[in-house]
């Protein structure tokens, strides 16, 4: 929620229900404490293999969601290599990127820019 109201600062409750068009999916919210975490919401059907996650919220709210997480993983590595640097590692931070990235809320970019170098794991899919 802290996320959200500060994306939507200048334009409120107000800007986030028109940006997310939550008046077409019938849920209007007139507070950020309204507003959930999106779950899996597929009535009727079980999650496919290939889908990270499926919901029948708003895709505004999804892509919200998406870029919280982003965000949240990058300030959590970046907070990472600050306490690193703090105790005197200088060189050599990393860490591993999995594969199968395009379907995660993740931006290797920004993960990385604090980094010393990239990692990557190609494990074999079968």
């Amino acid at each position: 929620r802290a996320f959200l109201q500060t994306k939507y600062r200048d334009g409120g409750i107000a800007q986030l229900n028109a940006d997310w068009g939550t008046a077409f999916w019938s849920v209007t919210y007139n507070d950020y404490d309204e507003i959930p975490l999106p779950t899996w919401t597929v009535p009727g059907s079980a999650a496919h293999s290939n889908e990270e996650f499926r919901s029948n919220v708003s895709p505004g709210m999804l892509l919200d969601y998406r870029r919280f997480r982003r965000d949240s993983v990058t300030a959590f590595a970046d907070a990472q290599v600050a306490l690193m640097r703090e105790a005197g590692i200088h060189s050599g931070i990393t860490t591993n990127a999995p594969g199968g990235f395009w379907g995660k809320a993740i931006d290797h970019n920004d993960i990385f820019r604090q980094m010393d170098l990239v990692a990557y794991d190609n494990y074999p899919v079968w």
